[in-house]
């Protein structure tokens, strides 16, 4: 076992929202509210992505995403080379981490200007009042265009996911959904008790109420 089932959940529960994001951005008006829904799903879980990576497995802890440069350095010299090369450590590569890293930041970026915006028709973002109206104009514009460099970015994932499979004979999605993996036994997880989950559930359910508690009363040029 190298990938914990929560961590496994959380990942296809990621990619499933960001389909949905995206497909009721371009429905329109009409899945709008649903749109928005989904931005507060996904800042939940961008708060228990955040959890985990301190109460979860070994390969799920922030502490083992960032390669030293050294590391980093030995595996892209070995990045083109086509023999097989399983997986030497359980977790990620010290590419694929940094990887992970740009991806949650992209799309905290993405979740997190989407509480500005203001679609000048129906609905407004809980915290639009809360800046002037030159700054939730950028924020609003900036939740528009980066979701295409979000899309780019998933798009080279999915893209680096083919080169591996295809180039480097290495399989990585099956281990995200069986969570397991050719790699020394002593390298093995173990999924973390469940009071653990239980906590980080219950605090990323907690943060999100909070965050849409205190979000401050719509200007008064929101409701015309």
């Amino acid at each position: 076992m190298v990938w914990d089932w929560p961590l496994r959940l959380w990942h296809w529960l990621l990619a499933l929202s960001l389909g949905g994001s995206w497909l009721t951005a371009e429905l329109g008006f009409d899945y709008r509210e649903w749109h928005m829904r989904l931005g507060y799903w996904i800042l939940g879980l961008l708060v228990f992505r955040l959890l985990w990576g301190l109460l979860g497995s070994r390969t799920a802890r922030f502490a083992s995403w960032w390669p030293a440069p050294r590391a980093l350095l030995r595996y892209l010299r070995t990045l083109l080379r086509r023999e097989a090369q399983p997986t030497a450590t359980a977790g990620h590569s010290p590419l694929g981490g940094l990887a992970t890293w740009a991806l949650l930041v992209m799309v905290a970026v993405q979740a997190g200007t989407g509480l500005f915006t203001d679609d000048d028709a129906l609905y407004v973002g809980p915290y639009e009042s809360a800046v002037s109206s030159a700054w939730a104009n950028w924020l609003d514009k900036l939740h528009h265009s980066h979701f295409d460099w979000l899309l780019a970015v998933v798009g080279l994932h999915l893209t680096a996911i083919a080169f591996y499979h295809f180039y480097k004979r290495q399989r990585l999605v099956r281990p995200m959904i069986t969570g397991r993996a050719a790699v020394p036994a002593e390298q093995a997880i173990m999924t973390p008790p469940w009071w653990r989950l239980l906590l980080a559930v219950a605090l990323a359910a907690v943060s999100i109420w909070l965050l849409l508690e205190l979000a401050p009363e719509p200007s008064f040029d929101d409701y015309y």
